[in-house]
């Protein structure tokens, strides 16, 4: 989401800083924003207005955006969508 501000406003940034923020999902949630290292992702699911997203420290965060939104910001080399209501994180599938 960050990129495509950057985009239109044709804003660039460093390349050290690009490297950094290519591996972070920004996820608004209760009025703040939140950085979450790609890493730090096992998996989403998608639920009737909102998505769950889980950590692999086993904690869980609720958003009220739909999985389409993750699905478009995710890297596909990192994520894959494997059903209508999950995205994992390939790094932890079996």
């Amino acid at each position: 989401m960050l990129r495509k501000v950057e985009d239109k406003l044709g804003l660039t940034m460093s390349i050290a800083a690009q490297e950094i923020m290519s591996r972070y999902l920004t996820i608004k949630s209760n009025g703040q924003k939140t950085l979450v290292h790609y890493d730090e992702l096992f998996y989403i699911k998608s639920g009737k207005d909102e998505s769950t997203l889980y950590f692999v420290d086993e904690n869980s965060l609720t958003v009220k955006e739909g999985i389409g939104i993750f699905e478009e910001d995710l890297p596909n080399s990192d994520f894959k969508r494997v059903h209508n209501q999950y995205i994992i994180n390939k790094s932890y599938a079996c």
